[in-house]
């Protein structure tokens, strides 16, 4: 599940205005983690799409304080998984109990 957590930018500190971002998501048929730069002004305002790149390529500056946002990562990743279990634990229920209405042989069809 597609997952993305924020902290401080290693050009800005603390400034809560403007932030790096870490993503755990798919790209084809192969999970990658992402990096993007995030600003609540240009961002968010203005409707615009934050430009993700592999961490893998990233300075060595934005990879340290990305390693710094990992376990936020990690622990959302977490609860997503546990959320979707509990979706396919009611869809499954859903499905179970539409299927017991269901005629079972020809005599109940009939």
């Amino acid at each position: 599940m597609d997952t993305c957590q924020y902290g401080n930018h290693p050009d800005h500190g603390f400034d809560p205005e403007y932030s790096l971002a870490i993503r755990l998501h798919r790209l084809d048929k192969t999970w990658i983690l992402s990096w993007s730069c995030h600003s609540i002004y240009h961002n968010d305002q203005l409707g615009e799409k934050m430009d993700w790149q592999p961490l893998k390529e990233a300075p060595l500056k934005i990879k340290i304080a990305a390693v710094k946002i990992f376990p936020n990562l990690l622990e959302a990743i977490e609860k997503s998984q546990i959320q979707l279990a509990e979706e396919i634990k009611r869809a499954t229920a859903e499905f179970d109990a539409f299927a017991q209405t269901l005629p079972r042989n020809e005599k109940e069809r009939a």
